[in-house]
């Protein structure tokens, strides 16, 4: 019979050559770009009339900063005669601003005064109505400053139309401005029946309030308006009523920080 063991495995032979590398994969799709600033670490809101100081969230090195000046007040009437009504215009809004505030390289925000401006209040009889006061900012060392309101405009007897305020003073430095102009007072003669048809201005609105509502037909005071640095609405008078009527009341003025790491 043969012999089946199996004898030792023989010396291992020489390695063979590396393969070919594969291609590289195809690059995915680029992501979304990161913000130009760093995150939102605070907001500060500054919503009733009076002054105090501004202190930035630590670490504040970049601010959005919106402001609006208190609305003015709305025109008032004085007593009629036989003649015909009254009527009086609402007055503005605020200016409302937008601006950002950002820095020096390696430092953060600095603070400083703060001012929220006062609503305007509606004229009493025929004196005049109230602008609305200036909302003023110190931040970064940068002074800003919201304007206020201007009042609305009274009305004597048979004030047939009686106009807008003047346009507000306006802001300087800043990515934005708007405001809204207080609305007419109108009287007209009635065809249909004795009398007039009659209705006062309303204020103007604002980007963070609604203007005051002016009285309609019946003698009346004007509506306060709501919200923040809106116009106050303006006041009407009947034909032959010895009574005064006051305008609407504006609302203060506010600012918003919102700040940036």
């Amino acid at each position: 019979m043969s012999d089946t063991r199996i004898g030792p495995e023989g010396a291992r032979g020489p390695r063979g050559e590396r393969g070919h590398r594969g291609h590289d994969g195809s690059t995915g799709p680029t992501g979304p770009t990161g913000p130009s600033t760093g995150g939102l670490i605070g907001r500060q809101v500054f919503d009733t009339a009076g002054s105090g100081t501004y202190t930035p969230t630590p670490g504040t090195r970049s601010a959005i900063v919106r402001g609006s000046g208190g609305g003015g007040g709305g025109g008032g009437v004085g007593e009629t005669s036989t003649d015909g009504p009254a009527v009086a215009s609402g007055g503005n809004s605020g200016t409302s601003i937008e601006v950002e505030i950002v820095a020096p390289p390696n430092a953060f925000l600095t603070g400083g005064p703060i001012t929220v401006g006062a609503g305007g209040a509606g004229g009493i009889g025929l004196g005049l109505a109230g602008n609305g006061g200036d909302s003023t900012l110190v931040i970064g060392g940068t002074t800003l400053t919201a304007p206020g309101g201007n009042g609305g405009n009274t009305g004597g007897n048979l004030s047939a139309i009686t106009t807008s305020p003047f346009a507000n003073a306006t802001a300087s430095g800043v990515d934005y401005q708007a405001f809204d102009l207080g609305g007419y007072g109108f009287a007209k003669a009635n065809l249909t029946a004795t009398g007039f048809d009659s209705i006062a201005g309303t204020g103007g609105s604002g980007d963070y309030g609604g203007g005051g509502r002016g009285a309609q037909a019946a003698a009346s005071n004007g509506f306060p308006a709501d919200g923040n640095g809106a116009g106050g609405g303006g006041a009407l008078n009947t034909a032959n009523n010895p009574t005064t009527f006051d305008g609407g009341d504006g609302t203060p003025g506010l600012w918003i920080i919102e700040e940036y790491s």
